[in-house]
């Protein structure tokens, strides 16, 4: 479906911009008036949710960015903004089925629970 296509697109573009404003998803929530917010935006940069429009500007200003690049990407961050082991770290993870994305995501996730893992 194009709309679910729209949506993931917009996610990893707000994904793309917290991570070269080197923001968490607990501090990006959390500039957008939405304390402990964190799993707000990570459903958002699942694509599983559209932001309300306050929120979108919300994100863009905490982010050094606009609305319109979240939207449109005419300045959001890309691919060459990332360090290399991200890149092969998305690289590998694209390359898993359904499944295996779902295995690695919880496991990504369990590492992000550990505070000695953790990175800004």
């Amino acid at each position: 479906m194009e709309s679910d296509k729209g949506l993931k697109t917009f996610g990893i573009r707000v994904r793309l911009a917290r991570k070269a404003a080197k923001l968490t998803q607990d501090e990006l929530a959390e500039a957008c008036g939405y304390p402990g917010g964190g799993a707000v935006i990570s459903k958002i940069e699942a694509g599983g949710m559209w932001p309300p429009l306050q929120m979108i500007d919300n994100m863009a200003k905490a982010m050094k960015t606009s609305p319109s690049a979240l939207a449109f990407d005419d300045k959001a961050p890309t691919m060459k903004d990332l360090d290399e082991q991200t890149i092969a770290a998305l690289t590998l993870f694209l390359g898993l089925n359904v499944g295996g994305r779902k295995v690695a995501f919880e496991y990504l996730e369990s590492l992000h629970k550990v505070p000695k893992y953790k990175g800004k």
